[in-house]
């Protein structure tokens, strides 16, 4: 449903559209000619943008569900250790 409503933005830029709104992140498109559009949405950093590429998320949900069925354990540095190529096999 439509409401239209008056807001007068004040001195420091600002303008309240309401408490129902707090905390939410919107994005603001200037569309010219005095007109603003306001859309509710969630905010991706574009650091972490890769990780909802199909095939990362693909990867992330198997890991998750690998996650959820296996208990952490304490890792053996020493053996760990034994694994990584020294400079010499590099």
């Amino acid at each position: 449903m439509q409401q239209e409503s008056l807001r007068l933005v004040n001195s420091n830029g600002q303008i309240s559209i309401g408490k129902k709104y707090a905390g939410k992140t919107f994005s603001v498109i200037d569309m010219g000619d005095g007109i603003l559009q306001l859309k509710e949405g969630t905010f991706i950093p574009k650091s972490e943008e890769w990780l909802f590429e199909p095939d990362v998320s693909e990867d992330l949900k198997r890991a998750i569900e690998w996650a959820e069925h296996h208990e952490p354990k304490e890792t053996d540095l020493e053996e760990l250790g034994k694994q990584v190529p020294n400079d010499d096999e590099c």
